[in-house]
């Protein structure tokens, strides 16, 4: 093993969870500006993305990433680097603690964004859009 102490095939193990965790974090920044940008969003277009926000398995994530950790420390030899007299297994210990409450909390989220999708999955527009709509294809009864 070489002085970063496997640092970097660990790194190189788990760069694709790394790197999707980087795109997920980009998309929702991303969301975020543009809902700024665009601040009137039809049910027509919320619809979709709130079935693909609740359908994540958010919790399931969250519960595998504490499973992950416990088995990091069956497979490497731990060692605290801000505090060299706390034991490794306390801190993974709480962290999977933080994240089977994230978990919890990443269910709640799912239900209240799925509750949304239902309370607007009926609706639809009468009328054409008004002056400054920023798009020419927003779906209308008129065709």
């Amino acid at each position: 093993m070489n002085s970063d102490h496997g640092v970097g095939r660990i790194w190189w193990c788990n760069e694709q969870l790394i790197d999707q965790a980087d795109s997920l974090y980009d998309t929702v920044r991303v969301m975020c500006y543009d809902t700024v940008n665009q601040p009137v969003i039809p049910a027509l277009a919320l619809y979709p993305i709130l079935g693909n926000l609740y359908a994540a398995p958010w919790a399931q994530l969250c519960r595998q990433l504490g499973v992950g950790l416990i088995a990091s420390a069956e497979h490497y030899q731990l060692i605290e680097y801000d505090d060299p007299g706390r034991d490794p297994e306390t801190s993974i210990a709480i962290a999977v603690e933080h994240l089977r409450h994230a978990a919890h909390a990443a269910d709640q989220f799912s239900r209240h964004l799925c509750a949304t999708q239902t309370a607007i999955a009926g609706q639809g527009i009468r009328h054409s859009p008004s002056r400054g709509a920023q798009c020419d294809d927003i779906q209308t009864d008129e065709g």
